[in-house]
Order: structure tokens, then C-alpha cells, then sequence
């Protein structure tokens, strides 16, 4: 092919750090196009500014091209990230109702190179091109053509902008070069658009989040005090919602139920388990069955109505506030904790069986203790024991028992107490892990008779 017929300009930006988003023709300057298309140029980029919607913006960047470059066609490709395939936007001309959506396979045709190369190319003999993948209309045929690379600011081709058979004469360099200019307004607009879009996107997820972490706090219960109980509890997820659970209610013989359960993950999939196990386990309570047999039906729930690899610890007791026998299934959970502040005594309930969702037929057993007026049950969450400060270095289970031992006489304020020093103790490290704490106190055998 001669020098006459095809004429090609590389690029000499190669990477993000690119001063400009497409290379000068090096013979021609954009100042010494004819004045009438300069002017013509800045007023159809104002137009192409003035546009965020995607399918107005590509109208504009086409018709800008066909009027200022006195072309029969012209046609925007965008790259699909995905594949790499060309896929034609909103072709203007005689053909474009056969040619709008057409893909082109990854580097192929004059655009493909274009794309893959990222350099523009000028060609006023495409027949005698073997990269010219052909007309892609039967009844249209091309001429010459100029093509040019649209580039993101970072360097990224995203697509190619080509101008078909100029009316009165073949390309040059000054189409050349206004045709660059149009892409790299296009690719600003494009990109302005692909943010817009973006932000919007993310503003309804967070509006989304938002609603889901509104729902997911009121299905904490308010603390609970009288009937010779208190009961206090917390959650502070990792991020917008977590898929930590507490819970406490009274049964309809009086008794009283209280359960933490810890969904395997974090965020919005953990969060719906936990609304899962949360129904579940209500549900479930509703019958006149052994907790044993309780939980066994909660876990067949589970492994029935949630995806495989996903599975919760669980711990549920069932309190009589007249007696203070308490009876407890702990489902794989980290133990819970009786604190007796007077006797400076803590001991763990660890007697259950497998954590929820992994497999149908589970047995679990039941533990049974009887609580005295003044102990504390403590049940939390593994974020509280297993935080870490920047060595790297857990909170772990003394610190969380010293502290106990502290404060658990006054309850109200021992979930503050717990979080203040977990957040000391991990400086600026962030929480990687949902915290959450429920307790139970039983005030006297007295008044829980009352």
C-alpha cells in the first residue's frame, strides 16, 4: 500500500501516565485547521459537554463527527471490558438501520486494530487493505475512512470513533486531527457520563444499605427490665449490616428466651441468614418441644432453605424466672459465660453440639445450670474476644473476663464498658468482625416470683 493510499500515526504515550488522550498528526496542529471548522469544531463540543444521559451524549459525538469532517457515515465502537469485542453505537448514514449493535470480534477490522494498537489510522484505499474487515452493510461501500482510539484519562482504549467518505475530497491530516480532538472530547464525555452513573449506583446502595441496616436494628429487642430481670444487649456490625444475632422474648408459660447466634461472613448475605435463623428459631419456639429437639428443627431449616457453605453458631437458653433453672443448647458457638461478681468466679457453658446449616440430621444435648440472684449470663460474639490492635495481638479471653469480673455489677453500662475497651485495645485497627454481647441478670428469686 502506498504512501498515498493509508497513512498511520502511533502514539507516543503508552501507559496511565499519558499527557494527552490521543496523539498530534505530526504535520498538522489543530490551530491551523481552517477557522469555519474550528469554530464549527467548539460549538458541536459544547453540545457534546452539555450531555450527561449515555444515548443523547453518543448522538451528539456522531453528529458532531459526520458535520465537521463532511463525512457520508460515521460510527462510535465502544470495547466491551469484559471480551475485548467491538460493539457499534447509533451508526449515522444511509445504513444505519442494518448496522446499529453490530459487534466486531476483538482486534479485527480496521477498528479492532485500532482498538488493540491505540493508534489512529487514515485510509483513503481501504479495498487494498488487508486489515479492512469489509463493509458490514451489503448496499454501502467504503470509500476512505479515518479512525481514531478513545481513550480514558488514565490511558485505557475504551473505543474507536471513525468517520466515513468525506464528500468533496479524501482524508487528511486536518481531518485527522480534528477527528482526534472530537475523541478525546469523547472520551472525557464518556467517562464524565460512566462516573455519573456510577455515583448514582452507588448512592442506591447505599440507600439500600442504609433501609437494610434501619431493618436490621429494629429487630434488636430494648433492653429488659423487671420481673426480676435485666437484660441488656448490643450489635456493632463490621460494616452498613452484619450477620451477628441476639435475641430475647418471653414464651407464653412465662419462661424467658434469650439467643446470639454468628452467621459465617459478613454483610448483606450474612445479614439475611441471620434474618433466616432469627425466624426460624421464633418459629420454632412457638411448639411445646424440648430444646434438644428445638434446635435440631432450626438446623434442618437451615441446611433446607440456605446456600451450601454457609453456616451459623448458635446459642439459646430458655430461662424460668421463678426457679432460675436455666436449660441451653450451644450450637457451636464460643462458650458463654456465668459471671458471679461476689464469688470473682466465671465458668463457661459449653455443652450443645455442631454449629447450624452444614448438615440435616444433628443431635444436640441440653445443658441445664440454675442461675442465683446477682450472677450474670454473658453470651457474645467471637468479634469481641478475637479483635486485634496493629502486633497483631488478640483481646482474648482474659482481658474479656478481668473485665467482667469489673463491671458486670453494673449492668447497664457493660456493653459501653465492653466496645470502649475492645476500641482501645485496637487503636487504629480496623473492626474486622461484627461485635455483639447480651446479659442477663437475675435480680432476686423474690421479685422474679412476683
Amino acid at each position: 500500500m502506498s504512501a498515498e493510499s493509508a497513512r498511520e500515526f502511533a502514539s507516543p504515550y503508552t501507559g496511565p501516565s499519558a499527557g494527552a488522550l490521543h496523539p498530534s498528526p505530526p504535520s498538522t496542529r489543530l490551530e491551523d485547521c481552517h477557522p469555519a471548522r474550528l469554530a464549527q469544531l467548539i460549538g458541536q463540543l459544547g453540545l457534546i459537554n452539555s450531555r450527561l444521559e449515555s444515548r443523547p451524549l453518543l448522538e451528539s459525538i456522531l453528529s458532531a463527527t459526520a458535520r465537521i469532517l463532511e463525512s457520508e457515515a460515521s460510527s462510535l465502537f465502544l470495547v466491551e471490558a469484559a471480551i475485548g469485542d467491538l460493539l457499534l453505537q447509533l451508526p449515522t448514514g444511509p445504513a444505519r438501520g442494518q448496522l446499529e449493535g453490530v459487534r466486531i470480534p476483538a482486534g479485527q477490522g480496521i477498528c479492532g486494530w485500532v482498538a488493540r494498537e491505540g493508534r489512529a489510522l487514515l485510509i483513503n484505499d481501504p479495498a487494498r487493505d488487508p486489515r479492512f474487515f469489509g463493509d458490514l452493510a451489503g448496499d454501502f461501500v467504503t470509500r476512505n475512512l479515518v479512525c481514531v482510539p478513545i481513550r480514558r484519562p488514565d490511558g485505557l482504549v475504551i473505543g474507536v470513533l471513525q468517520a466515513l467518505n468525506r464528500r468533496a475530497r479524501p482524508y487528511n491530516e486536518e481531518d485527522l486531527e480534528l477527528l482526534a480532538c472530537l475523541s478525546d472530547q469523547a472520551a472525557l464525555a464518556l467517562e464524565r457520563e460512566r462516573l455519573h452513573r456510577d455515583t448514582l449506583e452507588r448512592t442506591r446502595l447505599e440507600e439500600q444499605l442504609r433501609l437494610a441496616q434501619e431493618i436490621q436494628s429494629g429487630l434488636w429487642p430494648p433492653p429488659w427490665r423487671g420481673d426480676g430481670l435485666t437484660i441488656i444487649g448490643g450489635s456493632r456490625p463490621a460494616g452498613s449490616v452484619g450477620g451477628d444475632y441476639y435475641d430475647h422474648f418471653r414464651l407464653a408459660d412465662g419462661r424467658v428466651v434469650v439467643a446470639l447466634g454468628d452467621v459465617c461472613g459478613k454483610g448483606p448475605a450474612a445479614a439475611l441468614l441471620m434474618c433466616t435463623l432469627r425466624a426460624a428459631l421464633r418459629t420454632h419456639l412457638e411448639y411445646d418441644l424440648d430444646l434438644d429437639e428445638i434446635i435440631a428443627r432450626v438446623n434442618r431449616s437451615l441446611v433446607r432453605d440456605t446456600p451450601t457453605g454457609r453456616f451459623t453458631t448458635l446459642f439459646c437458653a430458655i430461662l424460668d424466672p421463678a426457679s432460675g433453672e436455666l436449660a441451653f443448647v450451644n450450637a457451636g458457638h464460643n462458650p458463654p459465660l456465668v459471671v458471679d461478681p461476689g464469688q470473682r468466679e466465671i465458668r463457661e457453658l459449653a455443652i450443645g453440639g455442631a454449629l447450624l446449616g452444614a448438615f440435616a440430621e444433628l443431635d444436640f444435648q441440653v445443658g441445664r445450670i440454675r442461675l442465683e440472684p446477682g450472677q450474670v449470663l454473658v453470651v457474645f460474639s467471637d468479634g469481641v474476644t478475637e479483635a486485634r490492635n496493629a502486633a497483631e495481638e488478640e483481646f482474648g479471653d482474659q482481658r474479656f473476663h478481668d473485665l467482667l469480673l469489673e463491671h458486670a455489677p453494673e449492668l447497664d453500662r457493660l456493653l459501653e464498658r465492653v466496645f470502649g475497651a475492645v476500641d482501645a485495645f485496637s487503636g487504629t485497627e480496623p473492626q474486622t468482625d461484627d461485635l455483639t454481647l447480651l446479659a442477663l441478670r437475675l435480680e432476686s428469686a423474690q421479685r422474679a416470683c412476683n
